[in-house]
């Protein structure tokens, strides 16, 4: 089986994470593979094993001159891949690159699987690319979702589409396996309006005076660091809460906290959540439209808040700074994510939407040689 995956870029975010992921177990079990990104080599964060042929637009095209507005010359030259590797089946993640390839593969007789990776009903596009959606979609093989309420929004609009509800793989993690005892607090994500940090700031602000030990650690990038900062200032928090930027262990300091939260206005499948569970951290995150109450089961495996409440955020991670034992028993629970999202598990799922739209898989047995 030779599989065309198709993503904007490999930089920093969940999309790509997962991508890169799955592109690696699924060569890890004898499938070829070959990632097609828009974006070069050089803005990528997501390394690939050698084993996973990369083809680049702006790697290939450099120099060249076009006529053609920026997405009619990416569906040409996606096209123009998807001819050379001639793949058995195209798969590609996020509205807009989806709908390119969708175009790009027209009259090329290969099954396309598309994969929304947010909150349709929450992340537009815009006008246009949303008009672009509805026009093609219907094109596609199937169309994948991470959560049942997310994929109601593509029932409701392509009812003759295959429309699938697969997760997104957990870690598979060799971190330690004890409760951590860091008075840390830790949160990861693009500074943005969508992940809610001025809430979660918020949120620390009305308990940090109760515990003066604890801090908050913010990683991640974006637009709102000067917003953000500006609040902490304004706050009194300058050495109790740190925003150190984009950092490639994320996961291991996240390991390193004894409490992980998620603020998010909305999600798609929040990545990161799955990460700290897969750690072992006690979790706190917003029972935002979709995501969270698809993976937490409150006072079991950690605690879902109401979105935009930054009251209720407060109280609940007081809740876990004043009792260990149950940051210990959630976190201790939150563990069995680990079993439930298996790259084994996620990528058979995948496997068996392949078969469903004709394409030849791998034996099932292989795998059992995935990668980490």
């Amino acid at each position: 089986m030779h599989l065309l995956l198709v993503i904007s870029s490999l930089g920093c975010g969940g999309a790509e994470r997962v991508m890169s992921r799955m592109a690696q177990a699924w060569a890890s079990t004898g499938v070829e593979i070959t990632l097609a990104t828009f974006d070069g080599r050089q803005g990528d964060f997501f390394k690939l094993p050698s084993g996973v042929r990369r083809r680049s637009m702006q790697d290939e095209c450099s120099g060249q001159r076009s006529w053609l507005p920026g997405p009619f010359r990416r569906a040409r030259w996606l096209r123009s891949v998807i001819q050379d590797v001639a793949p058995d089946a195209v798969i590609s993640f996020i509205d807009r690159t989806n709908v390119v390839t969708l175009w790009a593969a027209q009259g090329l007789g290969k099954p396309v699987i598309i994969s929304e990776r947010t909150d349709p009903l929450m992340s537009r596009p815009g006008a246009i690319w949303s008009m672009l959606r509805r026009l093609t979609y219907f094109l596609s093989s199937a169309i994948v979702f991470q959560t049942e309420g997310n994929a109601d929004w593509s029932r409701q609009r392509f009812p003759r589409n295959r429309t699938v509800v697969i997760a997104n793989p957990a870690p598979d993690l060799a971190l330690q396996e004890r409760g951590s005892s860091a008075s840390e607090i830790i949160a990861v994500g693009r500074l943005v309006h969508l992940k809610g940090f001025d809430l979660l700031i918020e949120a620390f602000g009305r308990i940090a005076n109760r515990w003066p030990e604890w801090r908050l650690r913010i990683l991640g990038e974006g637009g709102l660091r000067a917003e953000l900062e500006k609040q902490v200032a304004a706050g009194g928090l300058m050495d109790r809460v740190m925003l150190p930027g984009q950092q490639a262990n994320a996961i291991e300091q996240i390991a390193n906290a004894s409490i992980f939260v998620l603020s998010s206005r909305y999600e798609g499948f929040p990545n990161v959540l799955v990460e700290a569970m897969a750690t072992g951290r006690a979790v706190v995150a917003t029972d935002c439209r979709s995501g969270p109450a698809d993976l937490i089961e409150t006072g079991v495996n950690g605690i879902l808040v109401s979105p935009e409440n930054s009251e209720a955020l407060a109280s609940a991670l007081e809740h876990l700074i004043a009792t260990p034992h149950d940051r210990l028993r959630m976190g201790m629970a939150a563990k069995s994510i680990r079993d439930k999202l298996s790259m084994e598990n996620i990528l058979s799922q995948w496997n068996a939407l392949l078969a469903d739209c004709g394409v030849p898989v791998v034996s099932q047995s292989n795998l059992q040689s995935r990668a980490a």
